[in-house]
């Protein structure tokens, strides 16, 4: 017998032990079953939520309080198992769920219900003929490279949001759950910011009703420099809305400007109880980084005594010149100076800090992103100077237009220019959640942001009609064409008939994402043979279903539309999910007691 073949206790009896020796090892058997089993489970949970007709889920939180929510991605957060290997599993789901939410705000329970769809077939016994001679690395590169085909269609058929924004109104009520009026909020609130704005939330003011107002801000896509700063926040977000201080420097911080630079400016910004502060540079050294870590609360080196008093510090990426502007155009509204050492004298900031120490109304700052809304007061020397800054704007764009045909050049620069327009004269949206506690607003946030983050990504990216049967009508249309290049790269396989193969391999990927289509369908409580004929017409007739109006509608015509992104996300996830299952034979886990070991009589 191999030695891969044998089990724990089958190699304590080769070498004439009388007990077996314990691991924490899951060998390939049980590691397999306890994924496929974990998937499965998790997978159940989720399916439920799925649609119009999706139902919500009551938890209950750790203060034993009670809340209702339809939301895939917090119900996710919420499940848990006692052993070590599903714990695993479900990790590695919530991550790839986080990375779906915070990018398109849709489309993880889709991802994740796919992807245990895809890894069941895959690992079945009954497939097992199919697929015996092909390496799982093979099966993950084979699904990379059909994801990479797929991908390149959906951007075919993509379609960018109108001028007037009307799309945004299906797209983040879908998104919500199909909330209309949310949809129609975040619709309105994006046409008043425009393509280049943000919205950041607020549920701790007491609003029974969503409202909005609109502010000045900027947003880069940078985290805190280390994990350690987001210690102590929810969903390890850190919020600061105490009127946090900012610092700015375009130059890379190092271990001579903590002396000379860094203490005076954050002595300065930190003189007040409370005191919260964002310092944002081009780069940290290692030095810079350590003493910020071990200062991030406390200070007491620097010389504050209140523990209350805390900073954030985050990068912005000066290599690029769109990362500059935002630099320049944060700290005319901020109403600082940027600080430079190729410019910028000790002196200067010794003597005069408070130039290099801007205000902002509230900070944001995730592991992934940087949000900063900034106050509607400033000095009269800052007011002039944006004022000012807006005109050359305008006096720049208004040469621009009449030129008849532009270069690419010219086309970036008109870009450029309303995108810092768009900063300087009020992008930011603050929206408060409604709701009658603290609880029911917190839990509406989630639906909320998902309807925001697939606004923002149908502006960027633009929008794709059909929901979540999309991939599977692409997949169903092209999969001879697909079959025949899969074909020509993979000839080496060892199977007998390639062409046949990945014809067949294409209809369990396609069944896969059906998975998803077929479980909104079945929430509406469709029976088998009508949910089976529904979607067969939908892929062989041109018609989308429409379980609103439950009736079928032109492909091209239908209102249920997402974000392009949003599709390519959940591909993108389920093949990286499966990617990790499939190449994975065994689990190492930090409990001895859940690895793979029999006790002996």
């Amino acid at each position: 017998m191999k030695l891969r073949d044998k089990n724990n206790l089958q190699i304590c009896d080769d070498n004439h032990l009388p007990i077996a020796i314990v691991t924490n090892v899951v060998e390939e058997r049980n590691a397999k079953n306890k994924m496929r089993a974990t998937s499965d489970m998790i997978a159940k949970a989720l399916i439920a939520t799925l649609g119009p007709y999706g139902s919500s889920t009551i938890i209950q939180d750790q203060q034993r309080h009670h809340f209702a929510t339809k939301d895939g991605y917090d119900l996710m957060n919420r499940i848990e198992f006692d052993d070590a290997v599903a714990r695993t599993i479900l990790d590695l789901f919530r991550t790839t769920a986080s990375s779906q939410v915070f990018t398109v705000g849709d489309g993880s329970t889709s991802a994740i219900v796919v992807a245990n769809a895809l890894f069941q077939a895959l690992t079945d016994e009954t497939q097992l003929e199919h697929f015996k001679k092909i390496a799982p690395k093979d099966i993950t590169d084979i699904l990379n490279d059909l994801t990479t085909l797929v991908e390149s269609e959906l951007i075919k058929m993509s379609r960018e949001v109108s001028e007037d924004m009307h799309e945004l109104d299906d797209i983040a009520a879908i998104a919500d759950n199909n909330d209309k009026d949310v949809g129609k909020m975040i619709a309105d609130i994006y046409r008043k910011i425009g393509k280049y704005g943000f919205i950041t939330m607020d549920t701790l003011e007491k609003y029974e009703q969503d409202t909005y107002e609109i502010k000045s801000g900027v947003e880069w896509s940078r985290g805190y420099i280390d994990p350690i700063f987001g210690n102590f926040f929810d969903d390890e977000k850190v919020i600061y809305d105490q009127n946090p201080r900012v610092i700015l420097s375009s130059s890379a911080l190092t271990y001579d400007d903590i002396q000379i630079i860094l203490i005076p400016l954050i002595k300065h910004a930190l003189n007040q109880e409370n005191a919260e502060l964002l310092i944002v540079a081009n780069d940290f050294s290692e030095d810079v980084v350590t003493f910020l870590k071990n200062n991030r609360t406390k200070h007491m080196k620097i010389g504050s005594k209140s523990p209350e008093m805390q900073f954030t510090a985050v990068d912005i990426d000066q290599v690029t010149k769109e990362s500059r502007n935002k630099l320049d155009d944060l700290a005319l509204l901020c109403g600082c100076t940027v600080y430079d050492k190729n410019i910028t004298s000790q002196a200067d900031v010794i003597a005069h800090p408070e130039k290099y120490v801007g205000y902002a109304s509230k900070v944001v700052v995730t592991p992934k992103s940087t949000q900063v809304i900034v106050p509607e007061i400033i000095t009269d020397e800052y007011k002039k100077k944006i004022k000012q800054r807006i005109h050359d704007f305008n006096e720049e764009l208004i040469k621009l237009s009449d030129i008849e045909v532009p270069t690419r050049e010219e086309d970036h620069k008109i870009y450029e220019l309303r995108q810092r327009l768009s900063r300087l004269t009020g992008s930011t949206a603050v929206l408060h959640v409604g709701g009658r506690t603290l609880a029911e607003r917190t839990t509406r946030q989630r639906l909320l942001e998902d309807a925001v983050f697939a606004g923002k990504s149908a502006l960027t990216h633009g929008y794709i009609p059909g929901g979540n049967l999309c991939i599977p009508k692409i997949l169903n249309e092209k999969k001879i064409a697909f079959a025949s290049i899969l074909g020509s790269k993979y000839n080496y396989l060892p199977i007998p008939n390639t062409r046949n193969f990945f014809v067949y391999f294409i209809d369990v990927v396609k069944n896969a994402f059906l998975e998803s289509y077929r479980a909104v369908l079945n929430n509406s409580y469709m029976d088998e043979e009508t949910v089976e004929r529904t979607i067969e017409t939908c892929l062989n007739d041109n018609k989308f279903y429409n379980l609103k109006l439950h009736s079928f509608e032109d492909w091209d015509k239908t209102a249920v539309i997402n974000s392009t992104d949003t599709d390519i996300q959940i591909l993108k996830s389920c093949v990286s999910i499966i990617g990790i299952l499939a190449l994975s034979n065994q689990l190492i886990t930090l409990n001895m007691d859940t690895g793979s070991y029999i006790k002996k009589e």
